[in-house]
C-alpha cells in the first residue's frame, strides 16, 4: 500500500488526485519576483512580474503526464504556511542544488523538457561539463538513424534523422542563468521537431517525446556529479633566489569524477576542513590537483615553471565548500526507518540495491579505533555519534564520512538490521 497520501503535503495531494503518487514526481520549478516571457506573441514577448511565488510540479507515469501549478495567492489566508511547507518538502525530496529558484529535477513546459545544473563562477566562461562525453551519451538514447550536426562548442546541439518522407530533429539548447548569489548555472531545454514534409504519426511523436524525456532524466539523475568538477586554486609566483613573491593569480582547476567525489567526502567530514588538510588526508589527490594547477599556470602565462618556480596554494573562496557538498547529506533517522520498513516488507525476497540507495542521505560514517599497543579496528555507523568517555579511555577514535554507495549491498543491509535490533525496530532509543 502506498504511503504517499501521508507523505505528500495536502496542498499537492489535492492537486494530484488519485492519478499520481510520490514516485511520479520528476521535478518542480519555483518562480518568484522576476519577469517571465509569454512566447505566444510573435512581435514582442509580454513580460509579467510575479508578485507572489509559484510552484510548478511535473508528474508523469505510464498513463499520463501533467504540470501542476500552485500559486501562493490562491491559497486561503488561514493556511498561509501551506505553500512554504510544500516548497520545503519539494526542496528536501527533489531539490538537487543550492539555488533558491529555478528548475529542480525535470520539468516539461510548452513541449520542452527543462533541466538545470552546473553552478560555477560568473567570471569564468568555461563550461563545467564535458561536451563531447555528454553528446555521445545523448546520441545513444536517440532512435537509430539520428546523427549529431553542428559544433559541440555551440549553445544549441542538434541531431537530425533523414527519412524518405522528411526529416526529424532533436534539439538540446544550453543557456546560462544566474542565481541570487551571483553563481552561474546551466539550463537545458530538450525538445523535438519535424519539417513540414514529414507525415507525422502518433507513434513517431511518442517515440521522439520518449527520447527527449530519457535525455532530460539522464541529465538530471547522472550529470550533477560531473557539473561541479573544479576547485579554486591560488598560485603564487616566487623567485626562489631571493625568496620574494612576485605576484599571485586565482583560477579554476578541473577535477575528474573520482577526484571530485573524494574531495566532497573529505569536505563533508568536517566543517573546519582546510585545504592544507588535504595534503595529509589524501596526499595523492593533493599532488594531482597541484600538478594540474602548475600545468594550467604554465599554459596560461607561457613560461616554464621549472625555470620560474611557482608555489601552488589550494584554496576556496566563500561558498565553495557549500557549492561542492550542497546537495549531499548524512542519513537521518527517518531515512533509516523507511529502509527498515522496506527490508522488513521483502519477506525473504532479494534486496534491490537501487532501493537501498534511494535515500536523501548520501553518507554514513566509519570509525577507526587505535590503541597504543598497535591494535587497530574499524566499524561503520549509519549515524554519526559521539563515543563515550569509557570508549575513549580504551582507544583513540577518528571518524570519516563514507559514501553509502561505496558499501556492498550485504554491508548496507547488515547496518540497517543492526540498527533495528539496537533500537527495537521502531526508531526509538534505548532508555
Amino acid at each position: 500500500m502506498s504511503e504517499s497520501p501521508i507523505t505528500i503535503p495536502t496542498l499537492l495531494r489535492e492537486k494530484l488526485g488519485k492519478d499520481f503518487d510520490a514516485e511520479d514526481i520528476w521535478g518542480y520549478k519555483y518562480t518568484s519576483g522576476y519577469w517571465e516571457e509569454d512566447e505566444t506573441f510573435w512581435d514582442w514577448p509580454i513580460r509579467d512580474f510575479i508578485e507572489e511565488p509559484e510552484i510548478h510540479v511535473f508528474v508523469i507515469n505510464d498513463k499520463k503526464e501533467q504540470l501542476v501549478t500552485i500559486r501562493k495567492k490562491d491559497i486561503l489566508s488561514e493556511t498561509d504556511t501551506a505553500f512554504e511547507n510544500l516548497h520545503q518538502w519539494l526542496t528536501d525530496n527533489y531539490g538537487n542544488d543550492v539555488k533558491t529558484g529555478g528548475v529542480f529535477g525535470v520539468v516539461k513546459e510548452h513541449g520542452k523538457y527543462k533541466v538545470e545544473f552546473g553552478q560555477g563562477r560568473v567570471f569564468d566562461t568555461s563550461r563545467f561539463f564535458h561536451s563531447g562525453m555528454m553528446i555521445e551519451k545523448i546520441t545513444k538514447l536517440l532512435p537509430e538513424g539520428f546523427d549529431f550536426i553542428g559544433d559541440e562548442k555551440e549553445g544549441k546541439w542538434q541531431w537530425e534523422h533523414h527519412g524518405d518522407d522528411g526529416n526529424a530533429f532533436v534539439i538540446c539548447e544550453i543557456m546560462v542563468g544566474f542565481s541570487k548569489n551571483h553563481r552561474a548555472y546551466y539550463h537545458f531545454d530538450i525538445w523535438h521537431e519535424t519539417d513540414n514534409s514529414l507525415n507525422n504519426s502518433s507513434n513517431l511523436e511518442k517515440e521522439l517525446d520518449a527520447a527527449c524525456r530519457s535525455i532530460a532524466r539522464m541529465l538530471s539523475d547522472e550529470y550533477p556529479d560531473y557539473m561541479h568538477g573544479y576547485i579554486l586554486v591560488m598560485a603564487r609566483y616566487v623567485d626562489f633566489s631571493t625568496m620574494e613573491e612576485i605576484g599571485r593569480v586565482e583560477f579554476d582547476v578541473p577535477l575528474n569524477y573520482d577526484e571530485t567525489r573524494n574531495l566532497r567526502r573529505l569536505l563533508f567530514s568536517s566543517v573546519s576542513f582546510y585545504p592544507d588538510n588535504l595534503r595529509w588526508l589524501d596526499r595523492e589527490l593533493f599532488h594531482k590537483i597541484e600538478k594540474k594547477a602548475e600545468i594550467k599556470v604554465a599554459e596560461a602565462f607561457q613560461f616554464d615553471p621549472i625555470q620560474f618556480p611557482i608555489h601552488i596554494v589550494l584554496h576556496w573562496a566563500e561558498g565553495e565548500r557549500q557549492r561542492l557538498i550542497g546537495r549531499y547529506s548524512s542519513l537521518t533517522e527517518e531515512d533509516i526507518q523507511k529502509k527498515i520498513t522496506y527490508i522488513d516488507g521483502l519477506d525473504g525476497k532479494e534486496f534491490s540495491r537501487y532501493e537501498l540507495l534511494k535515500v536523501r542521505g548520501s553518507f554514513v560514517w566509519k570509525e577507526v579505533w587505535t590503541r597504543e599497543t598497535g591494535h587497530m579496528w574499524e566499524k561503520y555507523t549509519l549515524l554519526k555519534r559521539t563515543p563515550s568517555d569509557e570508549e575513549l579511555d580504551y582507544a583513540d577514535c577518528s571518524q570519516y564520512a563514507v559514501w553509502l554507495d561505496d558499501l556492498s549491498t550485504e554491508t548496507i543491509v547488515k547496518l540497517f538490521k543492526e540498527y533495528k535490533s539496537k533500537h527495537h525496530g521502531d526508531g526509538s532509543r534505548d532508555p
